[in-house]
């Protein structure tokens, strides 16, 4: 079942004791933001504000996509917002995910209007400040507009159409100043625009069905593909968009708000800092000298009756920073290895990790295809570090034996502390991509380039003389399955 909306998400999630709705007062300046924090951290339910300070007919939301209150399947919302079954896991939405990389898709539809016509905002000055633009951290260098919507961007000939997530920070009443760095498509897009010297026309789409955000916050897209035929194409049926009414730029029917304009490539401001999705402050200053950086004028809002605001307050995983896109990296990753004849059976972007870290797990008799466990792993790396622009994403890959779920912490500790062995199964790959707002790259040069080094961990069970063999001792590699069945019966009661 495809959600057409984010309320009848929320409604399912309300359903199945998922969603707490808060009735207190709170304030979009550091209260939200806290209790989005709160809600991540404890892995609660998602949060629905219905009294925001200052802002009677707006509601606010956080941690709705994030992972769920359920030990046994944390992936659980992530499952029930693509409209899989309840017991889906981690690694099988990836293998999900990984079938419509290469999709025909089936296109949006347009309709006439539609609920996000409902208030049409345009005739006033300051149009940000008619919405409640929540201060989520203390060190943030202001109140970011977007951090869990999606930017609707065109190239110049409208052959293709881009949705993407992507932070933006609000300057004024009537500006914002938003990343368009150049590994993602909207930078990409933005850099067609500066060729031929014109404004570029946006719109940022706050709360949509949960699968359009899913999509659109992951990579899944190729370049010139466009990730409103994907949607459609998960859905089984086309996603309803009406026309924007300042541009010809069309955005879904059903989202709960939509703030339009246009981005000025000539005009300049500081940005950040801003807590991200590796889960600290960096505390410097971004300034849109440079093309990763653009000013957003603001010519319209659109919304909803009672429009829900959502939000992402990227810390400590886990969050939606990386359980939106982790997956849509992991199932690109997958396709490339698979591409490459690479004998994988799984692929994961570790949440835990602050999507740092891409588990893979290969099949059993890897070793009849290659020499040694390096060069297996150095043909991983080099599959995923040279695939398209989501490459820069992974900074370390772990590689596994498939006894070990890589979607479990415990599992990939386990096989890191007692496989990898120290000094000897890291391999270093050089000058590849990676992600210059990591933590991780602090150096000046590499961040400019956005190249440097990562790390392939052999996690694999290393070779033994045969006196000193090891096999696993876990209950579904050493017992017989009788053995196991009757363990679930009687211990269980299953």
């Amino acid at each position: 079942m495809a959600f057409n909306d984010l309320r009848s998400y929320l409604a399912d999630l309300d359903a199945h004791g998922q969603l707490r709705t808060i009735k207190t007062p709170v304030s979009t300046e550091i209260q939200l933001g806290a209790i989005a924090r709160l809600a991540c951290e404890t892995y609660g339910p998602a949060a629905l504000f219905e009294n925001l300070v200052g802002y009677p007919t707006f509601r606010g939301l956080a941690a709705f996509e994030t992972y769920s209150a359920n030990p046994g399947n944390r992936a659980w919302r992530l499952a029930r917002a693509l409209g899989l079954s309840d017991d889906t896991t981690g690694d099988q939405i990836v293998d999900f995910l990984a079938g419509f990389r290469d999709t025909a898709g089936v296109a949006p539809v347009l309709v006439e209007t539609g609920p996000v016509h409902e208030n049409i905002v345009r005739d006033r000055g300051e149009l940000l400040d008619y919405l409640p633009i929540p201060h989520l951290h203390p060190g943030d260098g202001g109140p970011y507009v977007n951090t869990i919507g999606f930017f609707v961007l065109e190239s110049p000939d409208r052959s293709w159409v881009n949705w993407a997530v992507a932070r933006c920070m609000k300057l004024d009443g009537d500006r914002m100043v938003g990343m368009t760095a150049v590994m993602q498509h909207i930078g990409m897009l933005r850099r067609e625009w500066d060729k031929i010297g014109t404004s570029v026309p946006f719109a940022l789409v706050l709360g949509a069905d949960p699968i359009t955000t899913l999509i659109s916050g992951g990579p899944l897209a190729k370049f010139g593909a466009s990730e409103g035929d994907i949607i459609g194409a998960i859905r089984g049926e086309p996603l309803e968009v009406v026309e924007c009414v300042t541009s010809s730029l069309r955005v879904p029917a059903h989202a709960e708000i939509v703030i339009e304009g246009y981005i000025d490539l000539t005009e300049s401001a500081d940005e950040g800092p801003m807590a991200e999705y590796h889960g600290y402050i960096d505390k410097a200053k971004n300034t849109t000298g440079a093309p990763d950086f653009g000013v957003y004028h603001i010519t319209a809002v659109t919304h909803r009756n009672d429009a829900i605001y959502p939000s992402t307050c990227a810390g400590k995983p886990v969050d939606e920073d990386h359980t939106i896109t982790g997956p849509g990296v992991a199932a690109v990753s997958l396709n490339a290895l698979r591409a490459a004849s690479l004998p994988v059976e799984k692929a994961w972007m570790v949440p835990e990790s602050a999507s740092h870290v891409l588990a893979v797990t290969v099949s059993d008799g890897w070793s009849g295809e290659f020499p040694d466990a390096h060069e297996l792993c150095r043909k991983i790396g080099n599959a995923v570090k040279t695939m398209d622009h989501s490459a820069y994403w992974v900074q370390r890959i772990l590689v596994t034996d498939n006894d070990i779920d890589p979607t479990s912490p415990s599992d990939l500790w386990w096989a890191y502390a007692t496989r990898c062995r120290p000094g000897d199964d890291s391999i270093i790959l050089e000058d590849v991509p990676i992600m210059a707002l990591s933590p991780i790259v602090n150096t000046r040069e590499e961040r400019t380039k956005t190249r440097g080094r990562v790390e392939v961990l052999n996690c694999l069970i290393p070779p033994y003389a045969d006196d000193l063999s090891v096999t696993s001792a876990a209950l579904r590699q050493a017992y017989p399955h009788d053995a196991i069945a009757f363990a679930e019966r009687t211990y269980l009661g299953e």
